[in-house]
């Protein structure tokens, strides 16, 4: 694994952050996947822990990623985990979760492939993070 320290001169910091933004702003538009992305050693690092889609199915469309529900406690009881028990058993949210870690993969590569020069450090976690949890 790839490291730089902070202020290196031979490393491109801005193609970094951008492709982290890119990322990040991807899979919020196309999946409603609220993942974290940051900078550590001049590698990309990606955070989905509040990203998939599971017992807040409502919320997580309008506000994906927020791990602080947003809206009045009666919503989770009649709403939320109502729609969510209903989900998982009729398979709908494996699906989704499945389709939401695909793109998760796809514009993970396509950053990648858009910032070669840093391609390294933006993969460094890649195949740690996207192994196969849905099979």
């Amino acid at each position: 694994m790839t490291y730089h320290e902070w202020g290196d001169k031979d490393f491109d910091w801005d193609a970094l952050n951008e492709a982290a933004w890119y990322l990040q702003n991807r899979c919020r538009q196309f999946a409603r996947m609220g993942i974290y992305t940051k900078e550590k050693y001049g590698t990309l690092r990606v955070s989905t822990t509040s990203a998939y889609w599971t017992y807040w199915p409502v919320h997580s469309l309008v506000y994906p990623g927020y791990c602080y529900y947003q809206w009045p406690k009666w919503m989770i009881t009649y709403i939320e985990y109502p729609l969510a028990k209903l989900f998982m058993a009729i398979g709908i949210t494996k699906l989704v979760n499945k389709y939401q870690h695909a793109v998760l993969k796809y514009f993970w590569k396509r950053a990648a492939k858009k910032w070669p020069h840093i391609a390294e450090e933006i993969l460094g976690e890649y195949d740690w993070m996207t192994g196969d949890i849905f099979e």
